[in-house]
């Protein structure tokens, strides 16, 4: 199979937004800015590794606003690649079947399929399902929990880090959303051991989920988890474009307890 040309840049230099919190000088990592967020940094080579492995048709099943369905079909459509999205609905809306959120209709325009389901399990079964019909079909694991995507976004971020040394110095701590812990599990291996990672769980999986106690566990990690439900948005929210099922909810803990130099990276709009 063939690829489209990827000329359009899907991992520019981050953008650091200078932010004065009390009497610390503190730094805004704006992903918000990038069409598909954080995850559109990796996203294409690891396409292209599935296309090599014979894949042609690419399966993701989403919370109802994840923001890795955009990611993911915007990054298709740059490709020429097919991908079906099994997301949850909309809690707010009533209707299960005919009412996507903001953001699932935002990856159907740009290409993806759109199928959607109650709940996030219901949407994970039917997609693995879904994918074992046809052995040219490749289900995404959530969070692109997959060990060729984490290589990739390691090179990614990694070059990133340099950047930001480079342009404010070694940073002492990076606040991260957590919602199935891929970005902080990269993170804890691309920043070096002295560098804190306060890592917000924003309540997509349950206290009990094995992935959110690794990332709890890691020797460098302060664990905070939000008060609001995962369908809850953010009671605070930040004067910049943040998702509010997401990074918004760290606002209220950055806004009171950043330090001097501490990054927040804010993944998506």
């Amino acid at each position: 199979m063939e690829l489209q040309s990827d000329t359009f840049e899907l991992s520019p230099p981050v953008v650091l937004q200078k932010m004065k919190i009390a009497n610390a000088t503190c730094y805004i990592a704006r992903e918000d800015l990038l069409e598909g967020g954080t995850k559109q940094r990796a996203i294409a080579p690891y396409l292209e590794d599935l296309v090599r492995a014979g894949y042609t048709h690419f399966i993701y099943a989403s919370p109802f606003c994840g923001f890795a369905q955009v990611a993911l079909a915007a990054s298709a459509r740059q490709l020429g690649l097919k991908v079906t999205i099994f997301s949850e609905h909309d809690p707010k809306q009533s209707d299960a079947t005919s009412n996507p959120h903001a953001f699932t209709q935002i990856a159907a325009d740009f290409g993806a399929e759109i199928r959607l389901f109650r709940d996030l399990n219901s949407a994970e079964l039917a997609a693995a399902e879904f994918a074992r019909l046809h052995g040219r079909r490749y289900k995404i694991p959530l969070g692109f929990a997959d060990a060729s995507y984490l290589v990739h976004m390691k090179q990614k971020l990694s070059e990133q880090y340099r950047i930001i040394c480079k342009a404010i110095g070694t940073p002492k701590r990076f606040w991260l959303p957590v919602g199935s812990g891929t970005l902080a599990r990269i993170f804890a291996e691309v920043v070096p051991s002295t560098c804190q990672l306060v890592c917000v769980d924003v309540r997509v999986l349950r206290p009990d989920d094995p992935r959110l106690h690794f990332v709890a566990d890691m020797p460098n990690v302060k664990w905070i988890q939000t008060p609001e439900l995962f369908h809850e948005t953010a009671e605070m929210k930040p004067a910049l474009p943040s998702n509010v099922h997401y990074d918004a909810k760290l606002w209220r803990f950055f806004a009171s307890q950043a330090q001097d130099g501490d990054i927040w990276w804010n993944v998506a709009r």
